[in-house]
């Protein structure tokens, strides 16, 4: 019986605790709404940025390349990756879409699994995750190239990944991969905000 008191009042305490504890920063309603503001704001697009977006009447491949570990503050968001956000988003906006995920060092199978889906589409848009330290994201790149496709890319952490845009190639530029910046790629690609941000590095 006195073991069961114990535990009675232990439980008791730890519950105090836990209603006195404050909301982590991030996922305060305030604070997030504020966090979306900022994320939107910070894309920044070059070349025809028009293009990018998901289009009615079109099929596009999206070729989604994940960090190694996927972080951030706010982990209340419902998505973790783009590929998850647009697959969300995407049907409910009319769009087409198909998605393949791939390693930040994506191998010749994972390539080819790329490639042969952007066969059946009529256009490509391709997530880098800094690209020039990983040469197997060049060499997907070059791959998707050789298919004819138009391309577009997102840059989701380097901004100078953007350099390997062709002068026919829009890029999306979002600077990092946290799930905050997954929802607002995920929200420009369907055609509900805007990319107004700048660029804090000479390209």
């Amino acid at each position: 019986e006195a073991v069961g008191r114990v535990r009675s009042l232990q439980a008791e305490a730890a519950r105090r605790r836990s209603d006195r504890t404050p909301a982590e920063p991030g996922t305060r309603p305030a604070n997030a709404a504020l966090a979306r503001r900022f994320s939107r704001s910070s894309l920044h697009a070059r070349g025809d940025g028009g293009s990018i977006p998901l289009k009615r009447g079109e099929t596009v491949l999206h070729v989604d390349t994940l960090p190694a570990v996927l972080h951030g503050a706010d982990d209340s968001l419902a998505a973790r990756t783009v590929g998850d956000a647009l697959a969300r988003l995407a049907p409910a906006a009319g769009r087409a879409l198909w998605t393949v995920g791939v390693r930040a060092a994506p191998d010749p199978a994972a390539i080819e699994t790329a490639v042969r889906a952007a066969a059946d589409c009529d256009r490509v848009i391709l997530g880098l995750y800094d690209a020039r330290r990983h040469p197997g994201q060049l060499d997907l790149l070059a791959a998707l190239r050789r298919c004819g496709k138009p391309l577009s890319l997102v840059a989701m952490r380097s901004p100078y990944d953007a350099g390997l845009a062709l002068k026919d190639e829009a890029v999306l530029l979002a600077f990092e991969y946290t799930p905050l910046s997954v929802e607002t790629v995920a929200d420009f690609l369907t055609g509900t905000c805007a990319a107004r941000g700048g660029c804090p590095v000479s390209l």
